[in-house]
């Protein structure tokens, strides 16, 4: 696991978090190349000066906007927008999981991490690089790219459909289908790269094991709503 990400280029910015420090040293332990930045006119001169293939940013400094996400989608091409979230705020129960979308981030930490979950991370989003490049079609979206819009579309209508199917077949309780329907839901989310999402719809597959709570559907279900209407917020937000 060691160096195995070196190379990558890792921005963190914050004003007064000092548990960043060790995560930028979990960053450095695994490879990375990470700076730390602590205004915005610190900010504006790194970008100037090179290119970053993560951002991460304070969840306080996103809330209030000083670092908005417009900021560094005007100044930075292909990059990974991050979310740093307190382990404290993320347990709270009025806590949005899927906030940082409506923010124009593509993901969350939470901090503090374990350097092996990091590692996680860091792999996940590195299956779409080219070496320190994120893949378009993920990432198209920040650069204006039509392609991209299309593909945040196409997610929202499947878990429409996804959302719509499941309820009709719970009113059944069809198990064979359900599982086949979850499986198949499950693999899109990766390709559009949802892993959260794919993590929790992965686990209302119940062939490897014994059944799956209704109540469980329902959650899951009930997130897949709310991510579908943040998609599309965010897709208005972004001119598609």
């Amino acid at each position: 696991m060691e160096q195995e990400h070196e190379g990558t280029r890792v921005l963190l910015l914050t004003e007064k978090n000092e548990s960043f420090g060790e995560l930028k040293y979990a960053f450095d332990a695994l490879g990375c190349l990470s700076q730390v930045a602590t205004n915005e006119r610190d900010v504006q001169v790194l970008l100037r000066k090179q290119a970053f293939d993560l951002i991460c940013v304070d969840y306080e400094l996103a809330q209030s906007q000083k670092f908005g996400a417009q900021l560094l989608r005007e100044n930075q091409k292909k990059l990974c927008l991050v979310l740093v979230v307190p382990a404290e705020k993320y347990a709270q129960e009025d806590f949005r999981r899927f906030e940082y979308l409506e923010w124009g981030f593509q993901d969350l930490i939470v901090n503090p991490i374990l350097r092996e979950s990091l590692h996680d991370i860091l792999r996940r989003w590195e299956r779409k690089l080219e070496l320190s490049k994120f893949d378009i079609k993920t990432l198209s979206l920040l650069n204006g790219r039509q392609d991209g819009v299309r593909d945040y579309t196409s997610f929202a209508k499947d878990l429409s459909s996804f959302r719509h199917e499941s309820l009709q077949l719970l009113a059944g309780y069809d198990l064979h289908l359900l599982n086949s329907l979850a499986r198949q839901f499950t693999a899109r989310a990766r390709d559009a790269g949802f892993m959260s999402m794919a993590e929790r719809t992965q686990k209302l597959d119940s062939t490897s094991g014994s059944g799956v709570p209704l109540t469980m559907w329902k959650t899951v279900l009930h997130d897949c709503e709310q991510l579908e209407k943040q998609i599309e917020y965010y897709l208005q937000t972004a001119g598609a």
